[in-house]
């Protein structure tokens, strides 16, 4: 076939495909339940810091605030040490749903990292309120108080989830409001759009 025969064309479905290869498999997360569940890429460097730092630092403050919480950790080490009062340990769950316990918030304390943090974004389609440092939420034009709750010290952190425990309501906010982001701007159909639009525009300049 001569290359003249080539049409420089992408339609919505080349778009979807492109989107799905590319989102497979780029979650690096952290997270919480019972108030607070953490589960991360084990041997990423940045994730394996903001989950120490989490564990070490924030914890035992956010145990004294709120005796009762109980921090869950997924993949990385296995068992918690005896420092580490009310935390419990567990393998990388098989299924992702397994860490999105109903009444979790999704803690992400990275201090960098590139990408969207896709499980910001299951987070919400699955109804967990979101905590999360500046860097975590970059790029996703979440505001503050609307969408999530930024924190950006170990005093943030306490304060935000001792704010989701005392206010009932502030949890459903949050996720109606992520959930509106995901239909407006995270869609498949909105992201193949985009995405084929810009491709499209590539092959309309190389023609």
């Amino acid at each position: 076939m001569t290359e003249s025969k080539f049409k420089p064309v992408l339609g919505l479905w080349d778009a979807t495909m492109v989107v799905a290869g590319s989102m497979i498999g780029s979650g690096i997360f952290i997270v919480s339940a019972d108030i607070t569940r953490n589960v991360g890429s084990g041997g990423w460097l940045p994730n394996e810091r903001a989950s120490r730092w989490f564990v070490t630092t924030v914890w035992p403050q956010v145990r004294r605030a709120l005796p009762a919480a109980v921090l869950h950790v997924f993949g990385g080490s296995q068992g918690a040490t005896a420092a580490e009062e009310g935390v419990v340990r567990h393998a990388s769950p098989a299924d992702s749903r397994d860490a999105f316990a109903p009444g979790s918030v999704l803690v992400v304390p990275l201090t960098n990292g590139s990408g969207v943090r896709m499980k910001i974004l299951e987070a919400w389609a699955r109804g967990v309120p979101v905590v999360a440092s500046p860097a975590a939420a970059l790029g996703l034009e979440a505001e503050d108080g609307r969408d999530l709750l930024l924190a950006a010290t170990a005093d943030a952190f306490v304060d935000a989830l001792q704010r989701l425990s005392r206010e009932p309501g502030l949890g459903a906010s949050l996720v109606a409001a992520g959930r509106r982001q995901l239909e407006d701007r995270y869609a498949p159909a909105v992201v193949a759009s985009r995405l084929a639009a810009v491709y499209q525009a590539c092959l309309t300049r190389r023609a």
